[in-house]
């Protein structure tokens, strides 16, 4: 597991109160703050969730792109209640 700082922990939280909608817009500003690291790590991320996705019976590249967030997102929040 990562550990954050408490100001990056400050930073998840406030992305978690975004309307769900509001998500996608502002991950991709944030990705688009460090492109060539997110661009280095982009194949190997996405192998990784075409696995996780396959565990559960999904087929990743059959997803569109909100059914690849929904995804996503409870990848995240699944140690949550």
């Amino acid at each position: 597991m990562i550990s954050l700082t408490a100001q990056e922990k400050e930073v998840v939280d406030q992305f978690r109160r975004l309307p769900p909608e509001r998500r996608r817009p502002v991950m991709s500003a944030m990705f688009a703050t460090d492109v060539d690291c997110w661009q280095a790590h982009r194949p190997a991320a996405e192998a990784r969730l075409r696995e996780l996705a396959s565990l559960k019976g999904l087929n990743w590249d059959a997803l569109d792109d909100d059914q690849k967030l929904e995804f996503t997102d409870a990848l995240v929040h699944e140690d949550r209640p």
